[in-house]
Protein backbone atom coordinates (compact mmCIF):
# COMPACT_ATOMS: atom_id res chain seq x y z
CA UNK A 1 0.00 0.00 0.00
CA UNK A 2 1.22 3.39 -0.72
CA UNK A 3 2.26 6.19 2.08
CA UNK A 4 0.23 8.87 0.26
CA UNK A 5 -3.12 8.57 -1.65
CA UNK A 6 -4.13 11.58 -4.30
CA UNK A 7 -7.81 11.79 -3.63
CA UNK A 8 -8.98 14.95 -5.55
CA UNK A 9 -7.94 18.28 -7.39
CA UNK A 10 -10.90 20.42 -5.39
CA UNK A 11 -12.40 20.91 -2.21
CA UNK A 12 -14.55 23.12 -0.75
CA UNK A 13 -14.54 25.01 3.05
CA UNK A 14 -17.83 25.33 4.39
CA UNK A 15 -21.05 25.25 2.76
CA UNK A 16 -20.94 28.27 -0.23
CA UNK A 17 -19.35 28.01 -3.41
CA UNK A 18 -16.70 31.39 -2.77
CA UNK A 19 -15.08 28.31 -0.62
CA UNK A 20 -14.40 26.27 -3.42
CA UNK A 21 -10.77 25.86 -4.74
CA UNK A 22 -8.75 24.14 -7.09
CA UNK A 23 -6.50 21.67 -5.29
CA UNK A 24 -4.33 18.27 -4.85
CA UNK A 25 -5.87 16.87 -1.75
CA UNK A 26 -3.43 14.04 -0.54
CA UNK A 27 -4.07 11.49 2.30
CA UNK A 28 -2.00 9.69 4.25
CA UNK A 29 -2.62 7.05 7.34
CA UNK A 30 -1.99 10.45 9.58
CA UNK A 31 -3.32 13.37 7.74
CA UNK A 32 -5.06 14.86 5.20
CA UNK A 33 -2.84 17.28 3.00
CA UNK A 34 -4.83 19.74 0.96
CA UNK A 35 -2.38 21.72 -1.25
CA UNK A 36 -4.43 24.90 -2.56
CA UNK A 37 -4.71 26.21 -5.90
CA UNK A 38 -6.76 29.01 -7.08
CA UNK A 39 -9.67 30.03 -5.68
CA UNK A 40 -13.10 28.60 -7.99
CA UNK A 41 -14.81 31.48 -8.25
CA UNK A 42 -12.21 33.96 -8.91
CA UNK A 43 -11.14 31.77 -11.73
CA UNK A 44 -14.34 31.84 -12.90
CA UNK A 45 -15.00 35.61 -12.94
CA UNK A 46 -11.85 36.02 -14.92
CA UNK A 47 -12.52 33.47 -17.57
CA UNK A 48 -16.55 34.80 -17.89
CA UNK A 49 -16.54 38.38 -16.92
CA UNK A 50 -13.41 39.46 -19.17
CA UNK A 51 -11.91 42.68 -17.98
CA UNK A 52 -14.53 43.66 -15.44
CA UNK A 53 -14.44 40.05 -14.07
CA UNK A 54 -10.94 39.83 -14.01
CA UNK A 55 -10.69 43.55 -11.77
CA UNK A 56 -13.36 42.11 -9.64
CA UNK A 57 -11.90 38.89 -8.92
CA UNK A 58 -8.64 40.71 -8.45
CA UNK A 59 -10.20 43.17 -5.69
CA UNK A 60 -11.51 39.82 -3.85
CA UNK A 61 -7.71 38.49 -4.00
CA UNK A 62 -6.85 41.71 -2.50
CA UNK A 63 -8.77 41.35 0.25
CA UNK A 64 -8.53 37.88 1.29
CA UNK A 65 -4.78 37.88 1.37
CA UNK A 66 -3.08 37.18 4.49
CA UNK A 67 -6.27 35.87 5.81
CA UNK A 68 -5.85 32.10 6.61
CA UNK A 69 -8.25 29.85 4.33
CA UNK A 70 -9.36 27.66 7.48
CA UNK A 71 -11.07 30.75 9.21
CA UNK A 72 -11.84 29.45 12.90
CA UNK A 73 -10.59 26.22 12.62
CA UNK A 74 -6.98 26.67 14.84
CA UNK A 75 -6.55 22.23 14.78
CA UNK A 76 -6.24 22.98 11.37
CA UNK A 77 -2.61 23.79 10.30
CA UNK A 78 -1.71 26.59 7.35
CA UNK A 79 1.16 26.11 5.64
CA UNK A 80 3.80 26.31 3.33
CA UNK A 81 5.11 23.42 1.30
CA UNK A 82 8.19 24.40 1.89
CA UNK A 83 7.76 24.21 5.47
CA UNK A 84 5.97 20.52 5.70
CA UNK A 85 8.77 17.93 6.73
CA UNK A 86 11.25 15.89 4.58
CA UNK A 87 9.53 12.65 5.30
CA UNK A 88 6.72 14.16 3.32
CA UNK A 89 7.72 15.89 0.44
CA UNK A 90 10.96 13.64 -0.26
CA UNK A 91 8.46 10.35 -0.15
CA UNK A 92 8.84 8.64 -3.15
CA UNK A 93 4.95 8.26 -2.85
CA UNK A 94 4.07 12.07 -2.21
CA UNK A 95 1.71 12.77 -5.94
CA UNK A 96 2.67 16.83 -5.45
CA UNK A 97 5.11 18.17 -8.03
CA UNK A 98 5.02 21.82 -6.74
CA UNK A 99 7.62 22.97 -4.06
CA UNK A 100 6.08 25.97 -3.08
CA UNK A 101 2.41 27.29 -1.92
CA UNK A 102 -0.46 27.01 0.57
CA UNK A 103 -1.50 23.93 2.56
CA UNK A 104 -3.81 22.70 4.96
CA UNK A 105 -2.82 20.37 7.09
CA UNK A 106 -5.58 18.36 8.69
CA UNK A 107 -4.14 15.42 11.19
CA UNK A 108 -6.34 12.24 11.61
CA UNK A 109 -7.13 12.66 15.33
CA UNK A 110 -8.38 16.64 15.17
CA UNK A 111 -11.35 15.25 12.44
CA UNK A 112 -14.56 15.50 14.68
CA UNK A 113 -16.11 13.24 11.71
CA UNK A 114 -15.66 11.99 8.28
CA UNK A 115 -18.14 10.64 5.70
CA UNK A 116 -18.67 9.73 2.14
CA UNK A 117 -21.71 10.52 0.27
CA UNK A 118 -22.49 9.04 -2.84
CA UNK A 119 -25.16 11.98 -3.64
CA UNK A 120 -24.03 14.66 -2.70
CA UNK A 121 -20.56 13.30 -4.09
CA UNK A 122 -18.11 13.92 -1.58
CA UNK A 123 -16.14 12.84 1.43
CA UNK A 124 -16.67 15.67 4.31
CA UNK A 125 -14.51 16.32 6.90
CA UNK A 126 -15.08 18.32 9.95
CA UNK A 127 -12.58 19.93 12.63
CA UNK A 128 -13.46 22.58 14.91
CA UNK A 129 -17.27 23.04 13.20
CA UNK A 130 -15.81 23.94 10.02
CA UNK A 131 -16.90 21.45 6.67
CA UNK A 132 -14.72 20.41 4.35
CA UNK A 133 -15.87 19.30 1.14
CA UNK A 134 -13.32 16.95 -0.89
CA UNK A 135 -14.31 16.13 -4.24
CA UNK A 136 -13.18 12.56 -5.34
CA UNK A 137 -13.11 11.95 -9.55
CA UNK A 138 -15.74 10.39 -10.99
CA UNK A 139 -13.31 7.78 -11.78
CA UNK A 140 -11.24 5.70 -9.42
CA UNK A 141 -13.26 6.76 -6.60
CA UNK A 142 -13.90 3.37 -5.23
CA UNK A 143 -10.09 2.53 -5.21
CA UNK A 144 -9.49 5.70 -3.69
CA UNK A 145 -12.02 4.86 -0.78
CA UNK A 146 -10.41 1.27 -0.44
CA UNK A 147 -7.20 2.87 0.19
CA UNK A 148 -8.69 5.26 2.79
CA UNK A 149 -10.46 2.43 4.60
CA UNK A 150 -7.30 0.36 4.30
CA UNK A 151 -5.19 2.79 5.97
CA UNK A 152 -7.31 3.22 8.80
CA UNK A 153 -9.65 6.14 7.89
CA UNK A 154 -13.48 5.89 9.22
CA UNK A 155 -15.14 6.61 6.12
Amino acid sequence: MPEFMLLSRAFRIGKHISGSYSAQVVASPAALYLVVGQNAMKMGLAAVGGAVGGLIAGVMERNRSGQALAGAAPRVIETDLRELPAEVTAHPDWPVKATEGRVLVVRREEIESIRYSFWEWGIFVVVDGLEFRIEPPMFGRKKKLAWLREAGWAV
